[in-house]
């Protein structure tokens, strides 16, 4: 496995965002930038986009 393209990262506010790992610009997921969510989704959406990525599919 390569390194994360993708991470869950704590937000100012106290919420999560799914940023790409090289250029902090958030992870955009069927149009919605992936902002506002709680620790367990953002490191959940992470995982899933990592593996997408590791797959073949990203």
């Amino acid at each position: 496995m390569q390194d994360a393209k993708y991470k869950a990262a704590a937000d100012e506010d106290g919420s999560w965002s799914v940023i790409d790992a090289e250029s902090e610009i958030p992870a955009v997921v069927n149009g919605v930038p992936q902002v506002g969510l709680t620790e367990d989704l953002a490191r959940e959406v992470a995982d899933t986009l990592n593996a997408m990525m590791d797959d073949g599919d990203g």
